[in-house]
């Protein structure tokens, strides 16, 4: 009796079967609900009462929705709308103008919201303009009737048949579940009237997202954690107690064999039933209590731990502490220290740079601690103020006393979780200096040392923007990158009149082109690191305050003979083996030919020198110069913009010198006809048109200098050439900066003839000041580049850094597309996010390989459910966790695990499935599945590793990746991880979630590599795929991320011949005369 007893007791402990969806009634159908919602069709057949749900749990803020209105509203007055239209006007409904019906259709047409006048088919229909009127005039277009179409039918006699029956849809875990879960009988909740219950209570919607949220195991585990068992009690207990923290942080419980598993494992229960108040033992209490400790912020921590390795996480938790009681305070120090990113731990939207942003970054533990980069002595240093070292021995003095602080790693920890430190001007979030500098540290090993540190962390405020050029640079010196950093902060420092904004004008845009030059392969390694340095030595940029007369010779000097010469020389290299392949082919063939100007050989540099593809269409062979490509775009921009180009800048520069000779040689009537060429030449002779009224004063300044040997006798010819030369040197040196500011701007130019580049004066309205704008930083030409609001009248412009420049540029092109009807983006940061990676992308670096290891990725991960499809689900589960529950939440893993025959493409976006991938091909974990492509993935790496090395590789593969700018601080393409779609979205900053939008480029380097297209054409069909995208892309909320990723085509065999068609004739592919013409 007794063993029959405790079975029992047994038996009555182990949950039910996990629950089953059944059918419920939604009004009208799921389609109509999906019309009025703004809800597309989801490609997998996500479950519709939990999509409903989600849009109405993720966009509640209607300011943050396509239609601007409160959706549980309007399905709720659609329902009752739909009722009382049944009881009036019957269903199906007939509209007819004809004599026996008329009655009956005029009186549906004033309840639809007209006023009708006259009789049958000759009526008129005057829309209403109340509430209620205009809502029901979207009645029919609802029911998938269009009103317009409706009306013109019965207006030309023809009938109208209206059906307005119901539909169903699977309500996730059956009724019963919900019932039990809600506290509700069978009258308040059946299958009549479950889903509009769902849509009402908010409550109700947002648990059933939050169970979706958990990953399968737990939340079948957690329905046993409170009495009585064999039901739901433990979702009830949810419900009830502890559901504005569950909905919130769902992931943080993870129950397994009956354990609540927490992060530090085992060892860690103490630590946490100190922080929480109860015994991790005792679930049900321990949950409640996680979930309403602190006002979540319990739950909130773990949510943040739960991303970290689990010897990460347990070095957090427990330290090096030996003993409970040792560990337990320890913990508590730095929990305390915890602030919780928003107005509260429960806040729905996070600020940036929190707890949970911060321990993605944090490094792995070492020893059982965990140490950041350079040592805790250096960052607490760093962070301990916002000083700027005034040169390296200031810097030396600083490292000498952060070595004496013998600081430990938890006292970095406290420091880095307090949130705020000193900044330049004000409080900043430590965690911000922390994240953005070990992100540019882990790219870039050469900044790891420790003054680099220094400098990077209390520079960062003021001239973030300008670290972006340290991500391609060549740079193997840590002394040249701190000179670079000093150098940055000179600029910055050293007045704020005409002649400091010209110095950094002219070092920004020299960077910025040098870096462009080495991203294209340009110039080599070697060569840039010498010109780099010789570069930071120019008095101009190296002695505070330099006059810009004097220091300009020098410069111009590295311009002519350092740069341009260099460029010179890998032009003739890489001509000189293009002719060689080109005699090969045919003796008569002269190959392509060097740039005839300075200003063309920029360009093409800018482009990248590479050889031509050859590829089939429509029958023929067909050439694209990515080359010739390029350098025509930047060109056509360049002729849209007032300057004077670098070529004339070099006749100048001759005219100079022979004025100077002349004048020394006293012949009057050569010196001046040299002078009226050299201001010809400046176009100062006549006037330009000046953006800048500072500018105009010098080109007055240099005139006068000519006005001045007008009245001068052949003695004084030379004293006033000499005297005038400073005013001379003055203009070359403001057209010069006209001259390379427009060479940067055309390197971010997606489309030439776009409307803005109309304004030829844009480049040289670029405002590069320290003045003129009130907030809390003051302005700075480092700041990041951003689109002034013009005022009335006043003409657009661009401000801030030369940096950066494809975003604003990218958003201008943008809003000069034709956008589809109904076609929504939720804002200019959404949008930024898809054009940035597009406009960032360098042809040059794009490699046949690297387009075949991101496209064999996605295929690894789309194996990867067979090759799970053995094992128990159990083990499913754990694998799909282990291999990416930091890249997509349980919710979408949930469902791989789930279904019978899952497609992993229908619940991973194009990210997804590169991301998820790249770890099946390149990690050595015995534990990952091995499948097929993943092998294939494997070869293709390894010869981009033979031709590039290791980080070159990573270098092709970024050109596929995102512009983490906003998450990670790196301001350039990188290949790095980056959290889901709906962990961004966590965050207030709509360009936080925006930083994960690349998925186009996944997509189209997918379609491209099954087509067999050389990845020279990559660009063509990437563009032509984001204007697609964009003019049709329709959002439902804020943060709708699927609109943006699903469904975006490929290039089709029509797409493709039309888009190669367009090439044609804009002269972009030309058709070959022979295999492998020029």
């Amino acid at each position: 009796m007794l063993r029959r007893c405790s079975l029992l007791i047994a038996l009555l402990l182990v949950p039910a079967a996990p629950a089953e969806a059944e059918p419920v009634t939604v009004p009208g159908g799921p389609e109509s609900i999906r019309r009025l919602v703004g809800l597309r069709e989801h490609p997998a057949g996500e479950n519709f009462i939990l999509e409903v749900s989600r849009l109405l749990h993720s966009g509640s803020d209607s300011s943050s929705s396509a239609g601007g209105f409160d959706r549980r509203s309007a399905v709720a007055a659609f329902a009752k709308d739909l009722e009382e239209w049944r009881e009036r006007q019957g269903c199906p409904t007939l509209l007819s103008t004809k004599p026996e019906a008329w009655d009956g259709t005029r009186r549906a047409l004033q309840w639809l919201g007209y006023r009708i006048r006259g009789e049958g088919a000759g009526f008129e229909a005057e829309p209403l303009d109340s509430a209620e009127a205009l809502r029901r005039q979207a009645f029919l277009d609802v029911l998938g009737y269009s009103s317009s179409e409706t009306l013109r039918r019965l207006a030309a006699g023809q009938d109208v048949s209206v059906a307005c029956g119901d539909g169903e849809a699977q309500l996730p875990f059956g009724l019963a579940a919900w019932r039990e879960t809600l506290d509700l009988d069978e009258k308040r909740l059946n299958s009549g009237n479950a889903f509009l219950h769902f849509v009402k209570s908010e409550r109700a919607s947002r648990m059933m997202v939050a169970l979706h949220a958990v990953d399968a195991r737990t939340r079948e585990a957690l329905r046993a954690i409170a009495q009585p068992a064999g039901g739901y009690a433990g979702w009830r207990l949810l419900y009830d107690e502890a559901l504005d923290g569950f909905v919130l942080f769902p992931e943080v419980l993870r129950i397994r064999d009956g354990r609540l598993r927490l992060p530090g494992g085992d060892a860690a229960d103490p630590v946490w039933e100190a922080v929480v108040g109860e015994p991790p033992s005792d679930t049900a209490k321990f949950v409640v209590k996680l979930f309403n400790s602190g006002g979540g912020k319990a739950a909130y921590v773990v949510e943040a731990l739960r991303q970290l390795p689990e010897l990460t996480a347990r070095a957090l938790v427990l330290g090096r502490s030996r003993g409970t009681d040792e560990s337990i305070e320890r913990f508590r120090g730095l929990y305390d220290s915890i602030g919780p990113g928003g107005r509260t731990f429960w806040s729905s939207a996070r600020n940036p740079y929190d707890f949970i942003h911060l321990t993605g970054f944090l490094p792995s533990a070492t020893g059982g601690e965990i140490v950041p980069p350079g040592g805790p002595d250096l960052w607490l240093e760093a962070l301990s103020r916002s000083r700027f070292p005034a040169d390296e021995q200031d810097l030396s003095r600083i490292l000498a006393d952060a070595a004496e602080r013998r600081a430990s790693p938890d006292e970095f920890l406290e420091k880095l979780l307090r949130r705020d430190v000193a900044g330049a001007a004000g409080s900043v979030p430590a965690a911000k200096q922390f994240i953005v500098v070990s992100s540019l540290v882990r790219g870039k090993p050469v900044l790891a040392d420790p003054g680099t540190i220094l400098l990077l962390t209390r520079g960062l405020e003021r001239l973030h923007a300008f670290y972006a050029p340290l991500e391609d640079l060549p740079l193997d010196d840590p002394a040249v990158v701190r000179k670079y950093l000093f150098t940055l902060d000179r600029l910055d420092t050293n007045g704020t009149d005409r002649d400091a904004e010209l110095r950094a004008g002219l070092f920004q845009t020299s960077v910025e082109l040098l870096s462009t030059l080495c991203r294209s392969g340009s110039l080599p390694d070697a060569t840039a690191r010498e010109l780099f340095r010789a570069f930071l030595d120019l008095p101009l940029f190296a002695t505070p305050k330099t006059d810009i007369a004097a220091g300009f010779a020098d410069f111009d000097g590295w311009l002519r003979s350092g740069l341009l010469g260099a460029l010179r020389e890998e032009e003739a290299r890489f001509l000189g083996k293009m002719r060689t392949a080109a005699l090969e082919r045919d003796p008569e063939d002269e190959g392509p030919q060097p740039s005839r100007t300075e200003d063309g050989l920029v360009a093409a540099a800018l482009a990248g020198w590479r050889p031509p593809a050859v590829f089939p269409w429509r029958g023929g062979s067909y050439v694209y110069d990515p080359t010739s490509v390029g350098a025509a775009r930047r060109r056509a921009f360049a002729a849209t913009q007032e300057h004077v180009p670098l070529a004339i800048l070099a006749y100048v520069a001759a005219q100079r010198e022979k004025a100077l000779g002349a004048a020394r040689q006293g012949d009057v009537d050569a010196t001046r006809a040299a002078l009226m060429e050299l201001l010809e030449g400046l176009a100062a002779m006549p006037p330009d048109r000046e953006a800048d009224a500072r500018v105009r004063e010098t080109a007055g300044r240099a005139r006068r200098v000519l006005a001045a040997l007008q009245i001068a006798s052949p003695a004084d010819i030379g004293r006033v050439v000499e005297e005038g030369l400073a005013h001379l040197d003055a203009l070359r040196a403001e057209r010069t900066f006209e001259a390379l500011a427009v060479h940067v701007y055309s390197s971010s130019v997606l489309d030439p003839a776009d409307l803005v580049f109309t304004d030829s004066l844009l480049v040289k309205r670029h405002s590069f000041s320290w003045a003129g704008r009130t907030g809390v930083a003051a302005p700075s030409p480092f700041e990041t580049v951003r689109i002034e609001t013009p005022g009335d009248g006043a003409p657009l412009r661009l401000a801030g850094s030369f940096t950066g420049l494809a975003e604003p540029l990218g958003l201008l092109h943008a809003e000069g597309l034709v956008y589809e009807a109904g076609s929504f983006i939720a804002n200019d940061r959404v949008r930024a996010g898809l054009v940035v990676p597009v406009a960032l992308l360098t042809p040059a670096r794009l490699q046949d390989d690297a387009l075949h290891f991101v496209a064999l990725s996605c295929r690894a991960t789309e194996q990867l459910p067979a090759a799970l499809a053995s094992l128990p689900d159990a083990d499913r589960h754990e694998a799909w966790r282990t291999i990416a529950g930091d890249l997509v939440p349980a919710t979408r893993w949930n469902r791989l695990v789930e279904e019978k025959a899952p497609r992993a493409g229908t619940h991973l976006s194009p990210s997804d499935l590169f991301r998820i991938g790249r770890r099946l091909v390149l990690r050595a974990d015995d534990a990952l599945p091995r499948v097929p492509a993943a092998l294939e993935a494997r070869e293709a790496w390894g010869r981009l590793v033979g031709r590039f090395g290791e980080a070159g590789a990573v270098d092709r593969i970024a050109e596929l990746g995102p512009r983490p700018f906003d998450w990670t601080g790196r301001g350039r393409l990188a290949d790095v991880d980056l959290p889901s779609y709906e962990r961004l979205s966590e965050y207030r900053l709509p360009q936080i979630f925006a930083d994960r939008l690349y998925d186009l480029k996944i997509t189209v380097a997918r379609s491209m590599t099954e087509t067999g297209e050389p990845a020279e054409l990559f660009p063509l069909f990437l563009e032509s795929a984001l204007e697609g995208l964009l003019r049709r892309a329709r959002m439902a909320f804020a943060f709708d991320w699927r609109p943006l990723v699903d469904g975006v085509p490929g290039p089709s065999p029509a797409s493709r011949d039309e888009l190669l068609g367009t090439a044609l004739e804009k002269g972009r592919i030309t058709r070959s005369e022979g295999p492998g013409t020029w």
